[in-house]
């Protein structure tokens, strides 16, 4: 679903418009301003508001949220250095009628970027069930991408009465046959992910990406800079995720909830050979896994309409009886 063209054509206008005057007297502040203008111009045409939810945890986490009508309630988790803003681009062709729930994980996007938290993937699913139990949802789908799919696993495991199924996007749940080449790059003494300087920016994009975006201007240098200011916070939350490794090995065969695997075949980040370890794995009676060409770690930002058109498929197949599926 293709939500408001007209709106997203006059939004991209009055972009370049602003940019082209901000050119010849730009600055960091009025670039901060015009990237916050068009972060809020895309939620606004994704029809995502902002919000914040208190939690014991970790404190008032901002979160994105569409009220739905009646559809189905999801709940969407993004990944390592990522943010809620990361789902907007495939929330576009999602229908009007579901409930959307996109959480800023502890540290990440809006949220303080605060040494002092717990980041341990355990304490990142608590800061999400208390996320969701404050939204009053007793039962919901989850969609997690690369970090976001570990939580969304473990959340399966711990609360199977309450989710509906399970969807992931190239989930980095444990060590793939085949390492990456970001996890070579990692073992050689550099986390690629992290960006300390812009040409760092420039390989984490290349590394995410089979085909680099164009970001415009004022996009590129907003991101590098908070990029960097985050660096150490980002170290501190990847060793958590890194000491992870293993815990989630044996326990894939208890998860009975539907699930949804979606892949990039051109992923650098969590490598595609970790797929056939899924399906033998995974012991539920509803296993779709789907592969796309010519994409890479996130596919909801390079491929949002086709990830999106896989999802709704998904979501509505489990609505029908079993013996027509």
């Amino acid at each position: 679903m293709n939500r408001k063209p007209g709106l997203w054509l006059a939004i991209s206008v009055f972009l370049v418009a602003l940019a082209g005057g901000a050119i010849l007297i730009g600055g960091p502040p009025l670039q901060e301003r015009l990237y916050e203008s068009g972060v809020t111009a895309a939620r606004l045409a994704a029809e995502l508001e902002p919000g914040v939810v208190p939690t014991e945890s970790h404190g008032p986490l901002a979160y994105l949220h569409r009220p739905g009508n009646g559809g189905p309630a999801v709940v969407l988790i993004h990944g390592f250095a990522s943010e809620a803003d990361v789902w907007l681009a495939m929330a576009r062709h999602l229908p009007d009628d579901w409930t959307l729930y996109a959480l800023d994980l502890p540290g990440h996007g809006n949220n303080p970027p605060d040494p002092g938290q717990d980041f341990s993937v355990q304490a990142m699913t608590r800061a999400v069930v208390e996320s969701v139990d404050r939204w009053g949802l007793e039962s919901f789908h989850v969609l997690g991408t690369s970090m976001g799919g570990n939580l969304a696993i473990r959340m399966a495991l711990e609360y199977p009465d309450r989710i509906e199924s399970l969807g992931l996007i190239a989930p980095a749940a444990f060590e793939p046959p085949e390492a990456s080449e970001v996890a070579r790059r990692i073992e050689a003494g550099h986390n690629p992910l992290i960006v300390r300087s812009p040409s760092d920016f420039e390989t984490m994009l290349e590394m995410v990406f089979h085909e680099k975006p164009a970001l415009p201007w004022p996009s590129e240098a907003v991101l590098i800079r908070r990029a960097m200011e985050r660096a150490e916070l980002r170290e501190q939350i990847w060793a958590e995720l890194w000491e992870s490794r293993g815990e989630l090995d044996d326990r894939l065969g208890e998860i009975r909830t539907p699930v949804l695997l979606v892949w990039g075949s051109e992923d650098q980040a969590v490598d595609i050979s970790a797929l056939p370890i899924f399906r033998e794995r995974l012991q539920t009676d509803v296993l779709e896994i789907e592969v796309l060409e010519e994409t890479g770690h996130s596919p909801m930002l390079e491929r949002p309409e086709s990830t999106a058109r896989i999802y709704i498929r998904f979501i509505n197949q489990l609505a029908e009886p079993a013996d027509r599926r």
